[in-house]
């Protein structure tokens, strides 16, 4: 008979910033919008960003890293 692998629920919540992380975030994020020749820019940035964060995040999972 197989068993069934529990799972605690709070490994599937996305990780949340803590308030430093947060901070660097906003001030980082105003860095770009008050830095680009336009917003469709800044989003390309935040875009950028985003996309690149998913694949270490992908890469860091698949080595059981988090």
């Amino acid at each position: 008979m197989l068993g069934v692998e529990r799972q605690s629920s709070i490994e599937n919540e996305p990780r949340t910033l803590n308030n430093d992380q947060i901070d660097f975030a906003r001030e980082a994020a105003l860095y770009v919008v008050n830095t680009s020749s336009s917003i469709q820019e800044a989003l390309t940035i935040f875009t950028q960003i985003e996309n690149a964060e998913e694949g270490s995040s992908a890469i860091a999972s698949n080595r059981g890293c988090r």
